[in-house]
């Protein structure tokens, strides 16, 4: 179990090496939220500069657009992937993921927020 706060710091830490590496990685991540993909914004199109493709979900309200990068996936309300927090880096020297599913009923908290995580880096961050 992680709170939000060391689950964002983690996420963090594979993005910054990813970005770091500048390889030609596919990167795949849920926001739950647009607010949260929002936060996030730039770093994502940072990471889309170098990426081979960068995929993006939350609950964004219009389709999609073919030639945006990053590319954005609307969830419908009753999507389980609304519930999780995840990041995928597909690339030949560093692969990773981390994925998050939130613990329900914490309507109302924000920083406190936690989940139950699994992750898989190589080599470790």
């Amino acid at each position: 179990m992680l709170r939000k706060a060391t689950l964002l710091a983690l996420t963090r830490a594979i993005e910054d090496e990813c970005c770091a590496r500048a390889e030609y990685a596919a990167l795949f991540a849920s926001f739950q939220s647009e607010r949260n993909y929002r936060q996030s914004q730039r770093r994502w199109n940072e990471l889309a500069r170098t990426a081979q493709v960068v995929v993006v979900f939350a609950d964004f309200g219009d389709p999609a657009t073919t030639d945006a990068s990053p590319v954005k996936i609307p969830l419908p309300a009753g999507a389980p992937l609304r519930r999780e927090w995840t990041l995928v880096c597909e690339a030949r020297d560093y692969p990773a993921c981390v994925t998050g599913w939130e613990f329900p009923g914490q309507r109302g908290t924000d920083a406190d927020r936690r989940f139950e995580v699994i992750w898989s880096v190589d080599p470790p961050v």
